[in-house]
Formats: structure tokens, C-alpha cells, sequence
């Protein structure tokens, strides 16, 4: 009897060890404000659609992490003045937020005065199905706001 409370108090220690393992995991994880894309419009400086023409990382070869800095060609503005950007900056994709970059792709950009986006404040591809919807609410935003 002993054996099998010594194999089931085991059993359990380790199952427990791995309940913790998997919730320190998850802790790393990126977690988002929910906004509406009416809110995430109205934080933002800039916001515009973007042709991204180069995207380099500042992290060495196989390193995870970093900043991913990407040059950009401006589509169309719906606020703020994104020309005036060098360039957008985000943190490596993953449980930082950040979004990920793919040259020769638009995307829908929600930036901050320096540039900085992630997968929080609303940036995302044009190729999503629900994209044009979005599109066409933004514009109405930014002519309503005169801003457009």
C-alpha cells in the first residue's frame, strides 16, 4: 500500500510541476488591450497603408529577439503624416507583440510619432478577408474627422 501512495504522490508532484512549467510559459505570452479599430484609429499618430520594401533585424543570426526595423512606401494616408517617418520599428513576432514584417506585402499600419508598431495597436496585412470592411470604415473616419 505504501508503493502505491509513494507512485501516486509522485505522480502527482509531477503533474503539478508540469502545471506550473506550462503556466510560466504562457506568462511570456503576448496579451493585448482589446480595442475597436475606432479606438485603435484614434490613438494612433499615423495611419496608413504601407508597401514594405526591406525589413532588417538588429539581433545576430539564430538569436531570438530584438528590433526589426523596415522601410516603407506609403499607399495611402488616412491620418497623421507617415511620410515623415524613416522607418517602422517593431519587436521580433512572438510574446513581445511584435508584428511581423514581409517584404513586398501592404499592410495596414497604426503607428505611434516614432514609428513603433505591434500586433496590439492594430497594424495588420491588407490580405485578410475582412480588410476592405475595415478599409472602408477608416476612410469614413478620417473624412469625418477631417482629416482626409
Amino acid at each position: 500500500m505504501s508503493r502505491l501512495m509513494s507512485s501516486t504522490a509522485r505522480i502527482i508532484t509531477i503533474g503539478v510541476l508540469i502545471g506550473l512549467l506550462l503556466g510560466v510559459q504562457t506568462s511570456f505570452a503576448c496579451s493585448c488591450a482589446e480595442r475597436t479599430v475606432v479606438e485603435q484609429f484614434e490613438v494612433a499618430t499615423h495611419v496608413f497603408i504601407a508597401y514594405i520594401v526591406s525589413a532588417e533585424s538588429d539581433a545576430p543570426e539564430g538569436v531570438y529577439g530584438g528590433q526589426v526595423r523596415a522601410r516603407f512606401r506609403v499607399i495611402e494616408t488616412l491620418k497623421g503624416s507617415p511620410t515623415d517617418l524613416k522607418h517602422l520599428v517593431s519587436n521580433a513576432p512572438g510574446g513581445s507583440c511584435g508584428a511581423p514584417f514581409t517584404i513586398g506585402v501592404e499592410m495596414l499600419v497604426f503607428t505611434d510619432k516614432n514609428g513603433d508598431i505591434n500586433i496590439c495597436n492594430g497594424t495588420r496585412l491588407t490580405q485578410s478577408t475582412e480588410f476592405p470592411d475595415t478599409l472602408q470604415m477608416l476612410r469614413q473616419l478620417a473624412s469625418k474627422n477631417g482629416l482626409r
